[in-house]
């Protein structure tokens, strides 16, 4: 736990792996920037992890495709820490019982190379969490078998100081209840829990006040118990994806572009793939239509891309040059090649 970043580092980071989102990024910067400074003096001084530590949970609030997973995935790779994602479905379907929570240690543990220490400063990041709000609807409203308050209940334990049984490993209850009967604990205290979730259909729930941080008042009534909202001060709003974002995404550098896969996947074959911008606001324009922000990228490009690269590899091994022509009409591209 070496860690020595500032948060301008932090978000310079993850500008070159996260398209938009500043106010968001900036947020998260400095979330992730107290947490590992904060883990590093408790490793210095072990005296200091025994104190209240007011922890800044994370909540982030955007549309599907806005790049919430990505912006977690990227932090916890940017700050090198012990990273596991889970699905707040996962957690109700049984009510947030002790196995699932065994489960959810153990993989960190395991994330973290078997290190406890690095794990116990470790990210959660806990998806869907929209999905077990109190709402007509929702997954488990309307009657669900599970009730949803319960389910925020556990998760505010977790949260919070909760004391869990150690696992040997994921799934294996043998070795989990020789770590119970050996009392070995694991605390949650210092582990960040990274919360996020569409709410769509609730458009108020990504009201954002003049920092940019999702509305407490609007979360509650989107189905966030009080309590919940209260745990997780760092409340972000990301903005859907604008058609020049999804220019941006497929013009990166980075392995954030499906369009690096892509040449990738010709130049196995010995095809060279080149593209021009004209061609990326096409495929970006249509993907925008959809409303699913980045992941309708996958999509076009495999409209786009399919035919070609089932007839080209080992008939084809020339340059592959993608211009608004081509994505209009790849068919004719394909015979022109051929």
């Amino acid at each position: 736990l070496d860690f020595a970043s500032t948060p301008r580092d932090v978000k310079q980071a993850l500008d070159a792996r996260v398209v938009g989102q500043d106010a968001a990024k900036r947020a998260v910067a400095v979330a992730i920037c107290e947490h590992y400074h904060n883990a590093r003096r408790c490793v210095e001084d072990p005296e200091r992890r025994a104190k209240h530590w007011h922890k800044k949970n994370v909540l982030l609030v955007g549309p599907s495709g806005s790049g919430k997973t990505q912006l977690c995935r990227a932090l916890a790779d940017v700050a090198g820490a012990a990273y596991i994602k889970a699905d707040a479905t996962m957690f109700s379907a049984t009510g947030f019982v002790g196995r699932d929570v065994d489960d959810v240690v153990a993989q960190l543990v395991d994330a973290a190379g078997g290190d406890e220490t690095a794990a116990a400063f470790g990210v959660v990041h806990v998806d869907e969490i929209d999905k077990v709000a109190e709402r007509p609807g929702g997954l488990l409203g309307g009657g669900g078998s599970v009730n949803t308050r319960d389910v925020q209940t556990s998760l505010l334990k977790l949260m919070e100081d909760a004391e869990l049984p150690l696992p040997q490993s994921p799934g294996n209850r043998r070795g989990a209840a020789n770590a119970t009967s050996r009392g070995k604990t694991f605390s949650t205290k210092h582990v960040l829990f990274v919360f996020s979730g569409a709410f769509e259909g609730l458009p108020a729930a990504r009201s954002v006040d003049a920092f940019g941080a999702a509305c407490p008042n609007r979360l509650v009534e989107a189905g966030l118990i009080r309590e919940f909202v209260g745990r997780v001060p760092v409340r972000c709003a990301l903005d859907p994806l604008s058609i020049d974002d999804l220019v941006a995404i497929l013009d990166a550098d980075a392995d954030v572009s499906p369009m690096n896969q892509w040449r990738d996947t010709f130049a196995a074959h010995g095809i060279d793939l080149s593209w021009e911008r004209g061609a990326l606001e096409v495929v970006a324009l249509r993907a925008h239509a959809h409303g699913l922000g980045a992941r309708s990228l996958l999509a076009e490009l495999d409209v786009v891309f399919r035919d070609l690269a089932f007839t080209l590899p080992g008939a084809y091994d020339g340059a592959l040059h993608v211009d608004a022509e081509l994505v209009e009409n790849p068919g004719a591209a394909l015979l022109r090649l051929m």
